[in-house]
């Protein structure tokens, strides 16, 4: 279908519906981009899990934290014993757009945290920029939803009351304008089903914030070929002028072709381009 047609998602006509009556932005900026995350070990051991009931008691104390607005590194170490992997394909996609897209910041080593972002946010700093491009390891958690989040760098213990990882409660909070938000990030598209409200999750708290269309995942993604998407996305969209819908199809079409095939990749294999949708007006 992508080969002959435009694909565009939605979660809802409501939230179409109210995307398109915002009012126009003017930003000063291009793009903000964020990637190089380091991963340490939690210091935290979290909770021993038994049981449901042990889920059910920690979905009570994530509950009691996030209400009293303290970090959740207990509740994520008791589900992630060991650091995550570090992604150089991540940081392959910031220093691609901090050297080839005009006007454009890049957050990167110790700026890529979450204080730094939600500081950005507070300051109202992140309505300047006309694209936000997050570059990082994401879940959306099977157990606990309001864990589902993305990580920014993880230290052992949480930095001023900040745990690294951004959840979807967090994210609806942003203030942001943004014209179009890239989660570069394994299983961003996914969420927990909401009657009348299609699939909430971290892409739909995107939106809800302020972003006006956003590209998300349906599955874990290749580092190399989530570099690859996006450097031709934002080719297409800031060098040739192309809509961000426009060129999220034209990129899978140059995947399918095998325009960045070479040995050991071969593009033109689903999982590389397919799990990439995006949303929006």
């Amino acid at each position: 279908m992508v080969e002959k047609y435009d694909i565009a998602y939605i979660s809802s006509g409501t939230v179409l519906k109210e995307i398109r009556e915002r009012k126009p932005n003017v930003y000063s900026k291009n793009i903000l981009a964020f990637g190089d995350a380091k991963y340490a070990k939690l210091q935290n051991s979290g909770m021993e899990l038994t049981s449901l009931a042990d889920i059910d008691r920690l979905k009570n104390i994530v509950y009691d934290l996030q209400k009293q607005n303290k970090p959740l590194d207990y509740a994520f170490a008791t589900f992630s014993k060991e650091p995550m992997n570090y992604l150089s394909g991540a940081k392959a996609e910031v220093e691609y757009i901090g050297n080839n897209i005009s006007n454009s910041d890049t957050k990167m080593g110790d700026l890529m945290t979450e204080n730094e972002f939600k500081r950005m946010s507070n300051a109202g700093e992140l309505k300047n920029y006309k694209v936000i491009h997050l570059s990082s390891h994401a879940m959306v958690h099977p157990y606990i939803f309001e864990l589902s989040s993305i990580a920014f760098s993880v230290f052992p213990t949480p930095q001023n009351n900040e745990d690294g990882m951004l959840t979807v409660s967090e994210m609806e909070k942003l203030n942001i304008k943004t014209d179009f938000m890239m989660l570069s990030a394994c299983q961003t598209g996914l969420g927990k089903i909401v009657p009348g409200e299609g699939i909430s999750g971290l892409n739909q708290a995107m939106l809800t914030a302020g972003a006006n269309s956003t590209v998300s995942t349906l599955w874990s993604v290749s580092d190399y070929g989530s570099y690859i998407f996006t450097a031709n996305l934002y080719h297409k969209v800031f060098k040739l002028a192309m809509s961000y819908d426009k060129a999220v199809n034209e990129v899978k079409r140059d995947f399918i072709k095998g325009t960045f095939d070479k040995e050991g990749f071969n593009g033109k294999e689903v999982q590389y381009w397919a799990p990439f949708i995006y949303n929006g007006k």
